[in-house]
């Protein structure tokens, strides 16, 4: 009853969440699909021990699933999640193996999506409970003779629960750890059912590699916060100002100026700044004017590591623009974090690309 508590509280916690986040954009101008495949270490908690006064042993063991991902919002996301293993325990007499093949579909909530820790903006904390279904092949043998004692082949209701956190790599890719306790509702899943003890579980302690389908901005990494303050305000006063979205025009539009953003730490160009920037770097090469590239970072961190990232992210918007126009014809001017007015942080970390004659 108290993990029936639990679960609902964070799935309740998180639905709140949901309602608040502000929306303004929308999720088609997102990538909102990734895949996860993991690794696991599974520790077994059954009765088998309670039951068996020699009890030996219960070993850590391995395994192996694939997550499949879809970002309802900025804070919100749903997973359908594969995952094998194999628990065993041993004592004197007996040993127990049973091959484990859960199916679950969770919902996780992403408690900081990168944006309430400052240092921390490439880290993401999270929660999610789920619901699933648990196929299980159990066996007990006796140590001494090999002979089979008990077996069940069968399927039983799972409720995984689970906390970690997740570290951005790059653009698409990211690294996670989470530890959860899957509950099910049937006692022998160690092929020793006992009316005394209480349903048997597992812990698992996950390490998970994701990487986010599609080229638009991931929405999962976006903040939603940079929409509260427009670009025209140059303090450090937060303005709570909601910013109509308004969709592009179906033609081009010639544009004398280029923003790219970054993410905490990183210096590549985003794909989702790519048209934009093309635009400006075609009318240089074409109307021959020259460029400015001006590089700015953010205050968290330290001094010399945000001046360095503003000179690699100068850099690389270099190396791209000529690919359009010579180096005669670019000026790069680098700012450091004095320069950094207004909040919030993901406002600072940007390029301007700007055209002159």
């Amino acid at each position: 009853m108290k993990k029936l508590f639990v679960t609902m509280a964070i799935v309740l916690t998180g639905l709140v969440g949901f309602s608040q986040i502000p929306k303004p954009q929308t999720l088609s101008e997102f990538s909102t699909w990734s895949l996860t495949p993991y690794a696991a270490f599974t520790f077994e908690n059954t009765d088998f021990e309670k039951n068996d006064p020699f009890y030996k042993k219960t070993p850590l063991n391995t395994g192996f699933g694939l997550e499949v991902s879809k970002q309802l919002s900025h804070f919100t996301s749903v997973q359908l999640n594969y995952f094998n293993t194999e628990l065993n325990t041993e004592s004197s007499f007996n040993k127990f193996n049973s091959n484990v093949n859960q199916f679950d579909l969770r919902f996780r909530l992403n408690i900081t999506n990168g944006s309430v820790f400052r240092k921390w903006q490439s880290t993401q904390l999270f929660a999610y409970a789920g619901y699933g279904i648990l196929f299980y092949d159990a066996t007990r043998t006796a140590s001494l003779t090999g002979e089979t004692v008990y077996e069940v082949n069968n399927n039983t209701s799972v409720i995984p629960v689970g906390v970690g956190a997740k570290y951005r790599l790059g653009n698409r890719t990211s690294l996670s750890f989470d530890l959860s306790y899957n509950q099910t509702n049937t006692d022998d899943l160690d092929a020793w059912v006992n009316a005394l003890t209480s349903k048997d579980g597992f812990t698992k302690a996950t390490f998970a590699f994701t990487y986010n389908l599609g080229k638009k901005k991931i929405l999962e990494w976006d903040h939603p916060y940079a929409y509260l303050v427009p670009e025209s305000v140059h303090d450090t006063t937060v303005v709570i100002q909601k910013i109509e979205y308004t969709p592009p025009k179906q033609e081009p539009i010639k544009l004398d100026t280029a923003i790219i953003y970054y993410i905490a730490k990183h210096y590549q160009i985003e794909e989702t700044y790519l048209d934009d920037l093309d635009n400006v770097l075609n009318r240089a090469k074409d109307e021959n004017f020259n460029i400015e590239i001006m590089a700015f970072c953010d205050t968290s961190g330290k001094q010399d590591d945000n001046y360095n990232l503003v000179s690699l992210r100068a850099e690389k918007v270099r190396q791209y623009a000529n690919k359009f126009i010579s180096d005669d014809r670019i000026t790069i001017y680098r700012y450091d974090e004095s320069w950094a007015t207004y909040a919030p942080e993901a406002r600072n970390r940007k390029v301007i690309v700007r055209l002159v004659k």
